[in-house]
């Protein structure tokens, strides 16, 4: 998982004081391990309450949506989020 944190000496990275930068590059990027060690270390209501909070930011829609099921995010609130016109320019960027 470290190669999530690929510009940070990873001993240098500590739960306490990167929670948000954690939390969202593994919110965002992290496969099936990283999910799994993400629910060992956060409750779901923590996972849950930086979503709201964050508006979803730096979630891909499919990531979004899959963190709506396995939190119970609102579904009006996800899909408001992510029909504001600066989200939908970022998410439809061409990517190759």
């Amino acid at each position: 998982m470290y190669t999530l944190f690929w510009e940070y000496d990873p001993k240098t990275l500590s739960l306490e004081h990167d929670r948000a930068l954690i939390l969202g590059r593994v919110l965002s990027s992290a496969g099936w391990e990283g999910v799994k060690w993400l629910r060992s270390e956060f409750t779901e209501s923590e996972l849950r309450d930086w979503i709201l909070r964050s508006k979803g930011r730096n979630l891909s829609p499919h990531r979004l949506r899959f963190w709506e099921l396995l939190l119970d995010l609102p579904h009006a609130q996800v899909s408001e989020w992510l029909s504001e016109a600066g989200r939908r320019i970022w998410d439809g960027r061409a990517t190759s």
